[in-house]
This record gives C-alpha cells, sequence and structure tokens, in this order.
C-alpha cells in the first residue's frame, strides 16, 4: 500500500491511531479510489479475466432453463445464431 499510496496513507487505511485524522480528511471518493488502487495488490484470490468470465458463464449455465439449454447446445453443435424468441 505504500508504494501506491505513500506511507503516511497506508498507515492510516490500516487503521493507526496517529495516521487517522489524514486518512478521515478525505473525501469518501478519494478514500474509495485509494481501495481501488491498492485492491489488485492485496487481493490474495484475485481472479484473471478468463476466470472471471469462466465462473460468470458457469453460474448462467446452471441457472438456465431447460429450453435455453437446449437452444444453447444446438447453437453449439451447429454453429448457427440462436433462433430468436
Amino acid at each position: 500500500m505504500a508504494d501506491t499510496l505513500g506511507e503516511i496513507a497506508a498507515h492510516a487505511i490500516t487503521g493507526h491511531k496517529a495516521y487517522l485524522i489524514t486518512y478521515y480528511k478525505k473525501s469518501r471518493e478519494e478514500r474509495a479510489e485509494d481501495y481501488r488502487k491498492v485492491m489488485p495488490k492485496l487481493s490474495v484470490f484475485a481472479l484473471d479475466e478468463k476466470s472471471r468470465v469462466r465462473k460468470q458463464v458457469e453460474e448462467t449455465i446452471k441457472t438456465m432453463k431447460e429450453e435455453d439449454m437446449g437452444r444453447l447446445l444446438e447453437f453449439i453443435k451447429n454453429g448457427k445464431n440462436l433462433p430468436k424468441k
């Protein structure tokens, strides 16, 4: 965090009392932006884009209606556009 935001901001976000006043001088939007900057570096289980999309597709398929699943399988099998509803 210190590499991205600076040492004082990193201490403030961490909750070190001596630095908290510095942190709360920022607006809510500024604090949110600070978190966005450091989140990728702090996330232990961050998914890359391909993994995220795969997970999203899997979840969508799990909840598909049988009729929609059939249309999807037909599309995959034939490589044609899905018929309109």
